[in-house]
This record gives structure tokens, C-alpha cells and sequence, in this order.
């Protein structure tokens, strides 16, 4: 690059953001790209099946998931979307139950962050938004 600021900013974004992937790295992604619409169309079945479960279930107060004929943003995402997703959410109402169900999971791993390939679980409320008084975060919902 023969612009000196534009050298620096992309030197930056590179060893800021790690985007220069190393050519097995590249091997791998090209791999997992052959499987992932059947892996992502899999996970999407999954995602219905859990949040139809919960729906169903007594302890559970609310169900989000972005195909849900109840979600106020349905459209929107059909709109730019072929299907819901692999996220599901869900309220206990209760934050020692809710705390409860992520420790005793068996099938899911507790996370902050959801960028993975493994099923994951996490309690916002005890974790990323532990410090928002729980009246604040009660009154957007």
C-alpha cells in the first residue's frame, strides 16, 4: 500500500481484529462452509423444538424466538431472513431459577458470549448485565 495512513489503519485492524487468516485456517473454513447450511438448517430445527418445549413448560414465562408467531419483530426478520435462527431465550420470572437451570444443564455450556459452534446457555441477569439494577432491566421488557 503505498498510502502510509491507510497502511497504519489496516496494520491495526489486522493485529486488532486478527482478519489475516493462516492458510489451514482458511482450509478448515472453506471445509466447514460445504455442511453449514445443513448444520444451520439442523440448528434451526433444534431452536424451534426447544422453544415449542418451553412454551409448554410451568416455570417458564416468555419465550423469544424470532420466528415465533408472538414475536413483536417477526416480520422484520422474515423480511431479511429464510428462517428463525439458532437463539432461543426464555424468562423464568424467577432469577434463583433461572440461575438454577444454566448451573444444572447437562447439554449446554455456560457462555457470556454466543460466538460458537457449541450449544450454549447463559444467565444475562448474573452475568453481562449483572450490573443493571434489576428494576431497570424489569421495566424494558
Amino acid at each position: 500500500v503505498d498510502d502510509e495512513a491507510l497502511f497504519k489503519r489496516l496494520y491495526f485492524v489486522q493485529n486488532a481484529e486478527g482478519t489475516g487468516l493462516a492458510p489451514f485456517d482458511c482450509f478448515l473454513a472453506l471445509r466447514g462452509l460445504k455442511t453449514m447450511a445443513l448444520r444451520v438448517d439442523r440448528a434451526q430445527q433444534n431452536a424451534i423444538a426447544i422453544a415449542s418445549y418451553l412454551r409448554q413448560h410451568k416455570l417458564v414465562t416468555k419465550v423469544y424466538y424470532a420466528t415465533s408467531d408472538d414475536h413483536p419483530d417477526r416480520e422484520l426478520h422474515l423480511s431479511q431472513a429464510t428462517g428463525g435462527g439458532c437463539v432461543v431465550c426464555f424468562t423464568t420470572g424467577d432469577v434463583e431459577l433461572s440461575k438454577h437451570v444454566v448451573s444444572a444443564t447437562k447439554l449446554f455450556s455456560i457462555t457470556v458470549s454466543f460466538g460458537s459452534v457449541h450449544s450454549l446457555i447463559s444467565c444475562p441477569c448474573d452475568m453481562s448485565h449483572a450490573s443493571i439494577p434489576a428494576e431497570v432491566r424489569a421495566s424494558r421488557d
